[in-house]
């Protein structure tokens, strides 16, 4: 919940998002497991890892 309200405090967690969604978007999205999916079981490179990262926390969060 500390990053959700860190996002907030920004000026984030926009769509009507509460802190309990806005942490569990970045939970999900930044979660070890996605990583490894991404990037293990996709080969995804790690330039475009770290532009998803950004831009669906971006769009999720806005």
């Amino acid at each position: 919940m500390e990053a959700a309200a860190a996002v907030r405090r920004r000026g984030g967690l926009g769509n009507g998002l509460s802190g309990a969604d806005g942490t569990a978007v970045i939970f999900t999205i930044g979660h070890p497991d996605t990583y490894a999916s991404l990037m293990v079981g996709f080969g995804r490179p790690l330039p475009g890892y770290r532009n998803w990262v950004y831009t669906s926390l971006l769009g999720a969060l806005r």
